[in-house]
C-alpha cells in the first residue's frame, strides 16, 4: 500500500469580521475539490452554532438557491 500523506488544507485569512450568531444567513465558499454529491460551490448557509467566536468550527446548514420539486 503506497498511501500518499494527506496535506493539510491551505490557510485562508478569514473574511468574516464579526462572530456569526445563531440563525444568521451567510454565504459559504465550499471547497472546489469536493467529490460529488458533496457541496462544492458558493451557497447560502444558516448558522446553527450558538458559540459566538470568530475562530474555530461553526455548525451550518447549507441551503439551495434553486427551487426544489
Amino acid at each position: 500500500m503506497n498511501a500518499q500523506p494527506q496535506l493539510p488544507p491551505p490557510k485562508v485569512a478569514p473574511q468574516v469580521t464579526s462572530a456569526p450568531s445563531i440563525r444568521q444567513l451567510y454565504w459559504c465558499d465550499f471547497p472546489q475539490d469536493a467529490q460529488l454529491p458533496e457541496f462544492w460551490k458558493r451557497r447560502p448557509v444558516v448558522i446553527l452554532s450558538f458559540k459566538n467566536t470568530l475562530h474555530g468550527a461553526v455548525t451550518v446548514v447549507p441551503c439551495s438557491t434553486q427551487a426544489q420539486p
